[in-house]
């Protein structure tokens, strides 16, 4: 399904060029700060957005993916779809990989990578600037030399570099190496330790560079900036009700109260003063959590 996405759709797309779509970004205000970022690094501006500040929200890991396809092929919006979709096909054959290791038969293995291959959604974000097909290429590859590594341990290098990429590109999986290294102990136990040390030979000074820029250029050490106001607007709203436009409007009015560029101090006080109110009530935090955890799954 992916191959014949890539081979038969977007052929018709090329033939029609991205003139006559819109999609054309040279010379034209981007839309999607991944794309500004990546362009104006391009063209000698630095790691900042189309406002002329550094963006510390958004990781480098599908900043520099873009990047370098605009170095190559130029700035050109479908070719980024192009290479978006190849990257799909090659998580369709991965995931396939991975359930074969799993399962005695193929059929489990074909009917995972066939579930995959159809699911709409994903089908949908290759034609767009969203970091998830390169993120959920990275994880899949992460996966499968992982669970080679538990036969070999030299898998485990590439395991931790392709994880340390994903980091790049969503901090949500930042503490996923301690999960990686506890199954490495329980699994094989004495020889564990060369495992372990190739697999964050790979990941650390991936994740260390961005801590490293980051208290160069501000002073300050963390990893990136938004996550303060979504874990303090979790902390505040009702996640029972249909929210998504409503934590839009109270993202909006909480900060009001800041600088009109909202700023890593922003952040940083509003990730404080959300700890502080998770510490005094963490059971209520842990039922908006449940209740979110529960929408994002329907």
């Amino acid at each position: 399904m992916r191959l014949i996405y890539c081979l038969v759709i977007f052929p018709s797309l090329i033939e029609k060029k991205g003139e006559e779509l819109g999609w054309v970004i040279d010379g034209k205000p981007a839309v999607d700060p991944y794309s500004s970022i990546a362009r104006n690094i391009l063209v000698g501006r630095g790691y900042v957005d189309d406002t002329g500040r550094i963006n510390y929200a958004r990781l480098p890991g599908y900043v520099f993916f873009l990047s370098l396809i605009y170095k190559l092929w130029g700035f050109e919006l479908w070719k980024v779809q192009v290479i978006q979709s190849l990257l799909d096909t090659g998580s369709c054959f991965l995931i396939f990989r991975i359930a074969l290791s799993i399962f005695p038969n193929r059929a489990p293995a074909l009917g995972a990578a066939l579930l995959y291959a159809v699911y709409f959604k994903v089908i949908s974000l290759v034609a767009q600037l969203f970091a998830e097909p390169f993120y959920i290429f990275l994880l899949l590859g992460f996966l499968w030399f992982f669970l080679i590594s538990f036969r070999k341990p030299y898998a485990s290098f590439p395991a931790g570099v392709l994880l340390g990429i994903a980091a790049l590109t969503r901090a949500v999986i930042l503490l996923f190496p301690l999960v990686v290294c506890g199954l490495y102990v329980r699994k094989l136990r004495t020889r564990s330790l060369n495992t372990m040390v190739l697999f964050l030979v790979g990941f650390l000074p991936l994740v260390t560079t961005i801590y490293l820029r980051n208290y160069a250029w501000t002073g300050r050490i963390f990893f990136s900036t938004g996550g303060g106001e979504f874990l303090y607007t979790g902390t505040r709203f009702d996640y029972g009700i249909n929210f998504f436009d409503e934590q839009q409007r109270m993202i909006q009015e909480i900060k009001k109260g800041f600088s009109p560029q909202y700023s890593i101090e922003d952040d940083a006080w509003l990730r404080s003063k959300a700890i502080d109110i998770i510490f005094k009530n963490p059971g209520a935090y842990l039922k908006r959590a449940g209740l979110q955890i529960g929408r994002a799954h329907v």
